[in-house]
């Protein structure tokens, strides 16, 4: 059987660090020739990272895939809007030429993956060739636009910004052949404005497997006993930290509950001012660790804790942290505090109990009334488990990719 050929179209490739690597790598491994159009490596820092540049690594191997690095104006240190706005026009398009003088003369491709964490104008590339040469176009969606954008933006700049991103969205929706979505309540966004139900795949974000993850022979640090109700990853003000506070007050009295927070973040120093100066001490701050730790702090967890603060667009509700897919990863009983996104997962998975965002006297109210029920939280931990199985893995994610690529 002939060898078939996949293009990946994003700004960000390896050494950054993005799902959209294991996409490519495992696409190898099982067969396929992968070529991946991708941006000089820029992201977080803001500048170019060391050996790469104008003239150096623009084409090179990793891990099988074959990556052309087309010039975009690095973030900047600060990633004002003008910088920003510099590195996105900029990536789409000398990607464009790059499908005009080089892609579209080539061997056609049987696909195209186009992976959009932000922005939605670098999918532009990857609809062009579709256009020429007639290439399906899988358009990988993590971020909805424009609202991504206007936002964060002023009245006026937002009104502004809107109508033109608001045409680049739509020009991408009608030029791909399928919308890939990382979560269900992203496809009332993504129609608003025109019905591309058909279009639509739900392809969930996957995550390690921290079952099969070998654990640091590292010490850990002293965890307290008792029920120990965990929150894993960056500490930042997206978690609402003053609701996580409110909550643990609301428990300060019940002695053998502890609430464990593993990571660092911008947000570490203020969360740990914030539980010290009222004088929680059922809150215990272990820092950032190396990720071959994290099974064995999650060994000590009874629960997981997942918050995210009251959002004020549907966009940013209906997203789904992470975080999530780790914790059921490892088979425990999640605790949210969240938007519509995540409560659809751990609702329908049956592996949690969840209350809307900011709602802390409700979450406290649920642990107090279950976290002593030992069968009801191993029922809820197993349904984490088997659903992860189901639907997280890379595995399954790759699966969804080669259904899609192989589909007429």
């Amino acid at each position: 059987m002939e060898q078939k050929r996949i293009l990946i179209v994003t700004q960000y490739y390896y050494p950054e660090s993005f799902r959209i690597n294991e996409l490519g790598k495992e696409l190898v491994d099982k067969g396929y020739h992968v070529d991946a159009l991708v941006g000089i490596p820029n992201y977080p820092e803001g500048k170019y990272y060391k050996g790469y540049g104008l003239f150096t690594k623009r084409k090179e191997k990793v891990n099988g895939v074959t990556v052309y690095r087309c010039f975009q104006f690095p973030r900047g240190r600060k990633a004002s809007n003008f910088r920003l706005s510099l590195n996105y026009m900029s990536y789409m398009i000398c990607a464009c030429l790059w499908v005009l003088f080089f892609f579209s003369l080539r061997r056609k491709y049987d696909a195209v993956i186009a992976f959009e964490p932000s922005p939605i104008t670098l999918i532009v590339p990857a609809c062009l060739l579709g256009m020429i040469r007639g290439t399906k176009v899988l358009s990988w969606i993590q971020d909805i636009w424009p609202d991504s954008i206007t936002h964060r933006s002023s009245g006026k700049l937002s009104k502004l910004l809107t109508p033109p991103l608001t045409a680049v969205t739509e020009f991408v929706y009608r030029h791909s052949d399928k919308i890939l979505i990382s979560s269900k309540g992203m496809k009332e966004l993504v129609c608003r404005n025109a019905d591309y139900s058909s279009k639509i795949v739900y392809v969930p974000n996957w995550c390690d497997d921290f079952m099969n993850i070998k654990p640091s022979e590292s010490q850990l640090p002293e965890i307290p006993d008792g029920f120990v109700i965990m929150m894993a990853g960056n500490l930042v003000e997206s978690l609402d930290p003053e609701a996580l506070c409110g909550c643990a007050e609301l428990l300060k009295d019940f002695e053998d509950i502890h609430f464990a927070f593993v990571g660092g973040g911008s947000y570490k120093e203020q969360m740990e001012q914030m539980f010290s100066s009222r004088g929680l001490n059922n809150a215990h701050f272990y820092g950032r660790h190396p990720f071959e730790m994290m099974p064995l702090f999650y060994e000590k967890a009874d629960a997981m804790l997942l918050s995210l603060m009251p959002q004020e667009t549907k966009h940013l509700d209906v997203t789904v942290p992470s975080r999530l897919q780790s914790y059921m990863s490892a088979g425990k009983p999640i605790y949210a505090m969240i938007g519509s996104g995540a409560r659809e997962v751990i609702e329908s998975s049956d592996c949690g109990f969840v209350v809307d965002s900011g709602d802390y006297k409700g979450l406290a109210d649920i642990i107090l009334n279950t976290y002593q029920d030992a069968t009801l939280l191993k029922v809820k931990g197993q349904n984490a488990r088997l659903a992860f199985e189901n639907e997280f893995t890379i595995q399954k994610g790759v699966e969804h990719f080669e259904n899609l690529i192989n589909q007429h």
